[in-house]
């Protein structure tokens, strides 16, 4: 009988958590405001852990705008920017991040 490979199951929280600290490690180039969790897949082949964490970024500068207009959460200043990390099941490092665009 030929053995059968297994599926690698990836720990979803083991993804996250190295998502979580591959942002903090460079959060000085990403200066982001109201950092959030948006999203968490598995990749088809479950290899790996596709963790989206959004947050807000200020847009480049404009005429004067009512700041008192909210927006789910978002000021008219600012922006909602998207990053997608890509940990790996086996390593739980971090082996690329995308920018999301909508």
């Amino acid at each position: 009988m030929a053995e059968q490979m297994q599926t690698p199951k990836i720990d979803v929280r083991s993804a996250v958590r190295a998502a979580a600290n591959y942002l903090q490690s460079i959060q000085d180039l990403i200066p982001a405001e109201n950092l959030r969790l948006e999203e968490v897949e598995i990749s088809e082949d479950k290899n790996f852990g596709l963790i989206t964490w959004g947050f807000n970024e200020a847009k480049k500068a404009q005429p004067s705008l009512n700041n008192s207009l909210f927006i789910a959460g978002i000021k008219p200043n600012e922006t909602r920017q998207y990053k997608i990390f890509r940990a790996n099941s086996r390593t739980e490092e971090v082996e690329a991040m995308e920018i999301r665009n909508l």
